[in-house]
């Protein structure tokens, strides 16, 4: 018998399908708890699991790994590691003198930011201070007789001939810094030189070099540590480095493989180019092979240090590994990376035919996946793409919180659809993916184009013209699933049947499409009402916070199903029908051209859109706020808003109360407005505030004036096709039934996301009252905290203390004897295991690497390919049309809406908007998009407004020449931005 999905069987599901996947996340982190061993034990024999982990501070990143490895069965070179407390002698020395002074008060004069970004010409006197004690080092620090004795005994002890050192800093070869290139190696030393070489190792510890890096990196410069690992040297006849991951396009299936003949140097220090070798893990087979110049290789002398030499013309020519080596290397560095439980990158050498492991760390440059994302791949990879940033404009990860609250609302779709995943694929049945570990939101194309929609790659272009392009280039085989049994289709069809609402679903179609204007009517007034009133509802201290936002996300997606978004389904089909009807006239040589441009305008300007009408509404604020008089011109953005707020009587009641109504109605949206950590409007209006100064001056055209012209407009559309279909004999009368669907409904095609909008803001007020009280009990460091949490961390603590605080008497007298820890979770411990992941993508979005559009299951990123016009010049970048018109002036280079004033008559230049940035379209004379289609935001905006849009420019925010005041051409008929001045100067036009 198939559930009914109340609220609560929702809610109980979806907490099964939490515990399922906390199952998932513990098994991934299950192989990630090493054991190590005494650092004063020789690596070669660290091989006892019952003996001490050595901590890190001890031997360093370099030494703690190699002693694990060893102890895991390895095959690493027997050695020993010199540890931190052998130094603190010399770090002790060079404390004292006078160069570490210098040193110090060079740091102490920049701060670590100036310091961390300077280079050579402008490092603030800190190369000089380095290399001053460096040469202090170099000429003053000696073996002590005890340094000298473990030294010695050591090397007798295991008979060693020729040995590397290399540094181990207790920063180095962790999971956030590598410090790759940055500490001192010392290869085919002897006895003799082996002071010389530790001693050399250790000064590079001062090196500024890594002293800029450890800036860079949050690490303290003025507490130099270092240990030294002395390992027998390994007589490569090939070496090299080797990734778990394929670094050049980030694919977690893929171990890359460098080679060169000789020691590995050439290949770690970029001395040759070394051959290249890519093999898929689950098959182990090599998939590319590429042959490098291999032009130099190093090799270890008899007696002791290494000689360069050119490479035989003859060897270049062949593969310095063979596929046996590649497959061999292949399978260790997976088994490393599954004792780390992590991406590690490795140095290898093969000495007489044996593989040594020279080194291991974490790959600190890759984007790691949740186990939500890698279990899709069975039996094959689903290619995602990143809705988050294509379809809502956030270019940032959502917070941990948010992207679970539109896991949830999402489910509770599923479940009126009946699609609610089963205990036994808690995950994937259906095509959006909310990943609360990255903050991402994909949708599943493989899943799309097998079982909904094979065309899904054209559909894309409507959105993402750039990404649709990557699917389009992918070969169908790729991107299709196994098909589904016939069996399989009835179910899930069945399931559709007897859980969709399909009377109230059927009721909205029937009605939307026989009476929209009625209909438009009912859901912007009547069913917006009743979803608000809901939405009041408080909940009850001591109520579960998990069930109750089930409830929350219930409703306003109950309303969606059985309202707005049937209304689309007739909209979408009343376009399509449109065009059909036109057929004659847009086809006819004579008209196609002016009938085509006329097409452009039907649907600009509809009434019922939320998003524009917010946008009129503030224009009309100002409006009304320029009627108050030269005083309040005169005023500061700073004291309206104490006016705005009542801490000032400088604004009469009217204006005031045309306020309030504005609040009242768009004030739970606000940027990034889906993710319910971010503020709405009615709790910082900043923005908004100045935007109305900046409207209220503007010499623009009115906005207000600008819509109704595109209304005036799009009758005329309207009366030009009633002619010409007259002329074709086309039937007029049922045009205009399609032209009133379209004119009546397409406005609701952002109400629901209005509404969710709504229900999300309602979550978030919650939230924070729910921070506030933790905060209060010491369970978290801030209120902002409680958004780097899913929903059912805070469940059972927040209940706890509720019940504690609202307790009756009798009830509360035996709380407060129980302890005030029992049955509660260590939130410290949870918050930093739900950001681990999500940190690494937030610094990568905010670095610069943007997140990926399109990737695979796998992790592997698929580029887009830029648009390229060979009949333009260099100043001109090539997008998509998605506004028509053509207009000059200095574009303003915004990464958010708040960023700095759009001024009237600036042209937006961004990477992509959402509706937190409509009020700037006020003032944009034009807007030019890296991301975005027909139907995103900034380019539905612009059209309502009737501003030029150009979009799809890849890497726009990057390019060298697009700076603020820069003056540009945007021609939003053909897709052009032409590039007229370099903005030094103010142009004479």
């Amino acid at each position: 018998m198939l559930p009914v999905w109340s609220p609560k069987a929702i809610a109980s599901r979806l907490r099964e399908i939490a515990a399922g996947r906390e199952a998932l996340d513990q098994a991934a982190r299950g192989s990630t708890t090493p054991r190590f061993l005494s650092p004063d034990d020789p690596i070669s024999k660290c091989r006892s699991k019952q003996r001490k982990d050595p901590p890190i501070p001890l031997v360093g990143g370099k030494g703690f790994s190699l002693v694990y490895m060893a102890n895991s069965g390895i095959r690493v070179p027997p050695g020993f590691v010199l540890t931190t407390s052998f130094f603190k002698p010399w770090i002790d020395q060079l404390r004292r003198t006078s160069e570490w002074s210098d040193f110090q008060e060079r740091l102490s004069s920049h701060s670590a930011a100036e310091l961390s970004q300077s280079h050579s010409e402008s490092d603030g006197g800190m190369r000089a201070a380095t290399d001053a004690l460096k040469a202090y080092a170099a000429a003053h620090l000696t073996f002590s007789p005890e340094m000298k004795t473990v030294t010695d005994q050591t090397w007798s002890r295991l008979s060693l001939t020729l040995v590397a050192v290399r540094s181990s800093s207790p920063d180095e070869d962790l999971g956030g810094a590598s410090f790759a290139g940055g500490y001192e190696t010392v290869l085919g030393v002897n006895r003799e030189n082996l002071e010389s070489a530790i001693l050399q190792a250790f000064v590079s510890c001062l090196d500024v070099r890594v002293v800029l890096y450890k800036l860079a990196h949050g690490f303290s410069a003025l507490s130099p540590s270092i240990a030294i690992v002395v390992q027998q040297q390994v007589d490569s006849a090939v070496a090299g480095v080797a990734f778990s991951v394929n670094p050049l396009t980030n694919s977690h299936n893929e171990v890359f493989i460098n080679s060169n003949f000789g020691l590995g140097e050439t290949v770690v220090a970029g001395l040759a180019s070394p051959d290249e070798f890519v093999v898929d893990k689950s098959t182990k087979r090599i998939i590319k092979k590429t042959l490098g110049a291999k032009n130099v290789v190093i090799k270890l002398l008899q007696g002791g240090g290494t000689a360069e030499s050119a490479v035989d013309a003859e060897a270049a020519q062949t593969f310095s590994l063979s596929d046996h080596h590649v497959v061999e290397i292949a399978s260790q560095v997976q088994r490393i990376e599954s004792l780390y439980g992590r991406p590690m990158d490795i140095e290898y050498g093969i000495e007489a035919d044996n593989l040594y492991i020279l080194q291991a760390r974490p790959v600190t440059t890759s984007l790691d996946l949740s186990p939500m994302i890698t279990s899709l791949n069975n039996p094959k990879q689903h290619f995602l793409w990143d809705i988050t940033l294509a379809v809502q404009g956030l270019p940032l990860p959502m917070s941990v919180f948010g992207t679970n609250v539109l896991e949830m609302a999402f489910n509770c779709l599923k479940a009126k659809l009946g699609q609610l995943e089963s205990r036994t694929q808690p995950f994937h049945s259906f095509p959006l993916i909310f990943d609360a570990k990255t903050g991402r939101i994909y949708g599943d194309v493989s899943l799309v184009h097998s079982y909904l929609n094979p065309n899904m790659s054209r559909d894309i272009a409507i959105i993402d013209p750039l990404s649709a392009k990557v699917f389009q280039s992918l070969d169908a085989n790729a991107l299709a699933l196994e098909p589904l049994t016939l069996l399989s289709k009835l179910w899930i069809a069945l399931r559709v049947v007897l859980h969709a609402p399909l009377l109230s679903v059927m009721y909205s179609l029937v009605r939307s499409y026989n009476f929209p204007r009625i209909r438009r009517h009912e859901i912007s007034t009547t069913i917006s009402t009743q979803l608000s009133d809901r939405l009041a509802e408080p909940r009850k201290p001591g109520d579960s916070l998990f069930d109750w936002t089930v409830q929350i996300m219930h409703d306003g997606f109950t309303t969606i199903l059985q309202s707005s978004g049937p209304t689309m389904i007739i909209w979408r089909k009343s376009l399509v029908d449109l065009r059909a009807i036109l057929k004659p006239v847009l086809e006819d040589e004579q008209t196609k051209e002016m009938a085509e441009a006329y097409l452009e305008r039907i649907d600009r300007s509809l009434p019922g859109n939320v998003t524009i009408e917010m946008g009129l509404s503030l224009a009309q604020l100002a409006h009304d706020l320029a009627a108050e008089g030269d005083r309040v011109k005169s005023m500061q953005p700073a004291e309206l808003e104490e006016a705005l707020a009542g801490r000032s009587d400088a604004l009469g009641p009217k204006f005031a109360q045309k306020w309030k109504t504005f609040m009242d109605t768009y004030g739970h949206r606000g940027d990034t407005e889906l993710d319910a950590s971010t503020p709405r409007y009615r709790e910082s209006s900043h923005t908004l505030i100045n935007q109305l100064f900046q409207q209220m001056n503007s010499t623009r055209k009115d906005p207000i004036a600008q819509f109704n012209q595109c209304q005036t407009e799009r009758q005329e559309a309207y009366e030009y096709f009633a002619a010409e279909l007259k002329k074709h004999n086309g039937n007029v009368a049922r045009f205009d039934r399609i032209y009133t669907r379209i004119v009546e409904l397409g406005g609701l095609r952002e109400t629901h996301k209005f509404n969710i909008v709504k229900a999300v803001a309602r979550v978030r007020q919650e939230a924070l009252a729910v921070g506030k009280l933790l905060v209060e009990h010491g369970k978290i460091e801030s209120v902002q905290q409680v958004f780097d949490f899913e929903i059912l961390d805070l469940d059972g603590v927040v209940q706890q203390i509720e019940r504690r605080i609202h307790a009756a008497p009798s009830e509360s007298s035996r709380l407060l004897q129980s302890s005030p820890h029992d049955g509660e979770i260590d939130l410290a411990k949870v918050r930093e295991r739900r950001l681990a992941l999500w940190n690494q993508w937030t610094k990568a979005a905010l670095s610069g690497n943007e997140l990926p559009r399109v990737m695979d299951s796998y992790g592997t990123i698929y580029r887009e390919i830029p648009l390229q016009r060979t009949d333009l010049g260099e100043n001109c970048l090539v997008g998509y049309p998605m506004s028509a018109g053509v207009v000059e002036g200095r574009i303003k280079i915004l990464e958010s809406p708040d960023e700095k004033p759009l001024l009237p008559g600036e042209i937006l230049v961004a990477r992509c908007t959402n509706p937190g940035w409509t009020p700037l379209f006020i003032n944009a004379a034009a807007v030019v998009l890296e991301v975005g289609g027909v139907l995103q935001h900034g380019a539905l905006v612009a059209r309502e407004y009737g501003i030029p849009c150009v979009a799809g420019i890849l890497g726009l925010l990057k390019n060298d020449k697009l700076k603020d005041s820069v003056r540009v051409r945007v021609d939003g008929n053909q897709g052009i931005v032409t590039i007229l001045d370099d903005g030094d100067e103010p142009s004479a036009a």
